[in-house]
């Protein structure tokens, strides 16, 4: 964090590193010559810890820069969690009888869903759907260090939502996709892997996709049918390309449909089209 720690002769405040939330840890002196420095419990966040010093002379300041691994970020639950995601149809009110498909567009790192969607839906292979997009614009405070949190927050959104929605249009609960880019992809992934029983498949972009399917998980996606696509800038970064290529290998190896396409570029989406229609056709295929 930048600046000084504030000090006097007999307490300073240290500012834990990494933090978007700084936490003011006072620091108080046993004694003149030596002794322990003991960083105090600052309200309801935890221990920052302790430090050791041998002085030669009195304390008469001290700036000190202090990571406390328990406390290296400050995750932020955002707001927007609380406010019901838009629930927009798409091409038009259904026709009498038909139940529209679902495609709910999650939010790149200090982007919008808003954004998603213009960035993604002319791929899109329905005449009609209903598009969700939740409020928000998530940045690192929201998803670090705990990136399961984030998830949990968002499966709890669109449960909320998903009920609204069935309440108030014609929804075929058997084609309801998710799709996003960098953490939008993440999150599509992850949110996938925890409800297969609720999402029919999603388009995975430009994310490490770490998220692992647990207990029943994979049976489902191979009983339901689920589809995933990823796909990712062949010049992203390593981790991310390693990240997504296991992922693909598993689903694979479990014999859930899967793809993985490599496009031009760094961590971008792809500037080719037909690169987005192959994606979205192949997840969102007639079941």
């Amino acid at each position: 964090m930048p600046g000084p720690a504030h000090a006097n002769r007999s307490k300073a405040y240290v500012h834990p590193l990494g933090s978007n939330l700084i936490f003011m840890c006072p620091v108080f002196f046993d004694g003149a010559l030596g002794g322990t420095i003991g960083l105090t419990r600052p309200p309801s966040h935890g221990y920052c810890g302790v430090v050791r010093c041998i002085t030669l002379g009195a304390c008469l300041s001290v700036s000190l820069w202090v990571v406390a691994p328990a406390m290296a970020l400050a995750q932020v639950r955002p707001a927007s969690f609380d406010q019901a995601s838009e629930l927009r149809v798409v091409g038009g009110e259904p026709a009498a009888g038909e139940r529209l498909p679902v495609i709910v567009f999650l939010a790149a790192t200090n982007g919008t869903a808003e954004g998603a969607f213009q960035w993604l839906s002319a791929a899109v292979p329905f005449a009609r759907y209903i598009a969700v997009l939740p409020a928000g614009q998530p940045t690192t405070a929201n998803y670090l260090p705990r990136f399961g949190d984030y998830v949990t927050w968002m499966e709890d959104r669109l449960a909320e939502d998903l009920r609204a929605l069935r309440a108030r249009h014609p929804v075929d609960p058997e084609r309801i996709y998710l799709a996003g880019f960098s953490l939008g992809g993440d999150t599509s992934w992850a949110l996938l892997a925890r409800h297969p029983d609720v999402y029919r498949g999603a388009v995975v972009l430009g994310a490490r996709s770490s998220a692992r399917v647990r207990g029943r998980g994979v049976q489902v996606m191979r009983e339901r049918g689920v589809r995933v696509a990823f796909a990712i800038g062949s010049e992203d970064q390593d981790v991310r390309r390693r990240g997504i290529a296991r992922t693909h290998e598993a689903m694979l190896a479990a014999r859930v449909p899967a793809q993985l396409r490599y496009y031009p570029g760094a961590h971008t989406l792809p500037s080719d089209g037909s690169v987005l229609d192959a994606l979205f056709r192949f997840v969102m295929a007639p079941p």
